[in-house]
């Protein structure tokens, strides 16, 4: 019931993105996935450390998948 209900807000993992898209029509040309702060006290400890930001892009981008809030897809 609610923003939840079936015609609503809707909770996709990569794999049902990729099969969406496919049963479209579309190809992927580009993804990217967008960390929104990742883990929010893990990633406000190292954001105040010199090396900080740096570190989190390289941690958030080895494992993708796993702290993405959303993903955007460019698709033709």
């Amino acid at each position: 019931s609610g923003i939840m209900d079936r015609n609503h807000v809707r909770f996709y993992t990569w794999a049902t993105i990729e099969e969406l898209l496919k049963e479209a029509g579309l190809q992927v040309d580009e993804w990217s996935i967008d960390w929104d702060n990742g883990i929010p006290k893990f990633d406000g400890f190292f954001r105040r450390l010199p090396l900080g930001k740096w570190f989190l892009h390289n941690f958030y981008n080895s494992f993708p998948h796993l702290f993405g809030y959303q993903y955007i897809v460019k698709a033709k």
